[in-house]
């Protein structure tokens, strides 16, 4: 199909071919008021996905992401952090949507307070 735009072709020349360029990034994050224990988890995560995969390639991130074993809020924490990463080297990806989930005491805590409004309006309470 002609006239159609051709997709945008991820380059690693925008990122320094170094052992440690997320170490920009987590001084760009306090510079910009991340705590310290934020950081702190933030270097650890950087070095699981790093693992993973090659931090200056978002497709191949993006595709280790998805095939991890975990919850989606902790997909999500991840996809967050690359995306901090991305925008620090002024790239683009189309960023994968994970939804955290209300833990199964929450869930019920909510339904037991709303059954007790409910009944308290039955009540005329």
């Amino acid at each position: 199909m002609a006239g159609l735009p051709k997709a945008q072709s991820y380059t690693t020349k925008l990122i320094p071919n170094q052992p440690n360029s997320e170490l920009n990034v987590l001084a760009s994050l306090e510079v910009n008021g991340a705590s310290k224990a934020f950081l702190k988890d933030s270097a650890r995560r950087f070095r699981y996905l790093k693992k993973l995969a090659d931090l200056r390639q978002p497709e191949e991130v993006k595709q280790a992401i998805a095939l991890l074993e975990v919850s989606n809020g902790t997909k999500a924490n991840l996809c967050n952090l690359y995306q901090n990463y991305l925008d620090y080297y002024n790239l683009e990806w189309i960023k994968p949507k994970y939804k955290h989930k209300l833990k199964l005491e929450d869930s019920n805590q909510r339904k037991d307070s709303n059954a007790d409004c409910s009944r308290r309006q039955h009540l005329g309470d």
